[in-house]
């Protein structure tokens, strides 16, 4: 009974380690060698640009003081206008980044970039309001 049971094993064992070996073989073979032709990315054709409404009212959910941007509006034909805390409105045009995720509005000449989410754009400027968040209205 012993000697039975001592064959069996070994026969699995076997099994076992040609298994292994032909998966081995088989990953070894999957593997790039680097000289597969260059390909190209595809761009990413989902974008904030192309698949989300932007155009609205925004408003930031903050205390505002001074020359801080209070509302955000986003029209068509990539126009804007802008509401200051103090009451002052600037209206201008905007762009669009390359990747298409980012409206950059040129507010009395800074370039103020906003990053466009679902019902959302984050501001991506410089000052204290750097990451605040406006909600779509």
């Amino acid at each position: 009974m012993i000697r039975f049971k001592t064959l069996w094993n070994r026969e699995i064992m076997k099994k076992i380690a040609l298994l292994c070996a032909a998966c081995v073989l088989v990953l070894t073979a999957c593997q790039s060698t680097g000289n597969s032709p260059d390909i190209t990315a595809k761009p990413d054709s989902h974008n904030a640009r192309i698949a989300l409404d932007v155009e609205g009212r925004y408003e930031v959910g903050k205390p505002v003081t001074g020359t801080d941007i209070r509302e955000v509006w986003i029209k068509s034909g990539n126009r804007y206008a802008v509401t200051l805390a103090n009451g002052i409105n600037v209206s201008g045009m905007y762009t669009w980044d390359i990747s298409g995720s980012r409206i950059v509005l040129d507010i009395r000449g800074d370039r103020s970039p906003f990053f466009v989410g679902e019902n959302f754009l984050k501001y991506e400027g410089s000052g204290k309001q750097k990451d605040w968040t406006f909600q779509k209205m």
